[in-house]
Parts: C-alpha cells; sequence; structure tokens
C-alpha cells in the first residue's frame, strides 16, 4: 500500500515521473549489460577473464565515483545526467560494433571500464536532482522511496532479462539493447 501510494504521488509529477522512468531504463540495462558482458568474457577467456572484466568495471568506477559525484554540484545535474547516459549509449554502440566485426575482445574489456565510469555520475546525478523537483517533502519522500525501489526490481529484473535475451539472442544483441535503453534514458532526463 505504501509503496503503491508512493509510485502514485512520484507519477502525478511529470519532470519526476521522467526521472525515474530513466532511471528503470538506466539500472534495467546496467544490470543486462553487465550479465551479457560477463558472458561474452567467459566464452572468451573463462573464468579468468570474467574476473578481468569484473577488475575493469569496478576498479576505474571505485576511482572515479568521487570526482563524478561533484559534476552534480558543479553543473546542472540533468546535463551531467543526460551526458552519462549518452556516453554509455556510444559506448555500448561501439562495443556492439567491435562484438559484430569479432574484433579484439580487449577492446570490449576496455570500453566495458569507460562505460563504468560514466556511470558512476548517474546515480549522484539524479540523487542531487529529485529535491529540485519535487513540490512537497511528501514527493520527494515518494520519489526517493521509488528511485529504491526501481534499483531493486532493475538489480533483480536486469539480469533476468539480459539472461533471457541472451538465451535467444547474442551478447551483441544484448549490448546493442542496453545502448538503446541509454539512449532512452538520455532521451527522457533530457525533457527535465
Amino acid at each position: 500500500g505504501d509503496a503503491a501510494q508512493s509510485f502514485g504521488r512520484v507519477f502525478r509529477n511529470p519532470n519526476i515521473r521522467r526521472i525515474e522512468a530513466a532511471w528503470a531504463a538506466s539500472i534495467m540495462a546496467h544490470w543486462a549489460y553487465g550479465i551479457a558482458l560477463a558472458v561474452y568474457a567467459y566464452r572468451d577467456g573463462g573464468a579468468a577473464a570474467v574476473g578481468l572484466v569484473g577488475l575493469i568495471r569496478f576498479l576505474p568506477t571505485a576511482v572515479a565515483s568521487p570526482f563524478a559525484a561533484v559534476l552534480g554540484d558543479r553543473f546542472r545535474r540533468e546535463r551531467v545526467i543526460v551526458a552519462a547516459e549518452l556516453t554509455r549509449a556510444l559506448l555500448l554502440a561501439a562495443t556492439t560494433a567491435v562484438v559484430v566485426v569479432d574484433g579484439p575482445a580487449a577492446l570490449v574489456y576496455l570500453l566495458a571500464g569507460f562505460v563504468a565510469v560514466a556511470y558512476s555520475a548517474v546515480r549522484p546525478a539524479q540523487a542531487a536532482l529529485l529535491p529540485s523537483l519535487a513540490k512537497t517533502p511528501q514527493e520527494l519522500t515518494a520519489a526517493n522511496v521509488t528511485s529504491s525501489t526501481i534499483e531493486s526490481l532493475g538489480i533483480f529484473g536486469g539480469p533476468a532479462i539480459g539472461g533471457i535475451l541472451l538465451a535467444v539472442t547474442s551478447a551483441d544483441v544484448v549490448f546493442g539493447a542496453a545502448a538503446c535503453a541509454f539512449l532512452l534514458s538520455a532521451l527522457l532526463v533530457a525533457r527535465v
């Protein structure tokens, strides 16, 4: 009941609705992409390649996160999100092209590191943007509950969607679909 009420409050505000929809597309694509990347790495080099990809995805993010979080304080937050999502979409489009032409796996792994760095700017900017869009404290609380719920659903649903899509297609299709989802996210936020 409380979650439904929170979603109802959030979706009455068009700007918050766009931010939450963008977040849903982004988080689902993030996790779906992660599954496809792990499977791609495993097929390329086994468990060691999966471990390497994990390191490539998480180490640069750990280093970049403190700096990326500041971007939302120095620039308009919606522009930070749009730039990060467009960057991720372009990097994943490039990843898709590399996989389609059977390019080097090392390039796919390098691009994965850049995708991860771009991701580190999204959530802090989104969290900082919501208070400026909410009209009441209750609406802000509802928006935060909705963001957390979407994130939880994305962490569960993204890998499931990625796995299903991967089972019936291929890694490059999942990479391309994730690129489209990041583009959708950018377009939604650009309308705020």
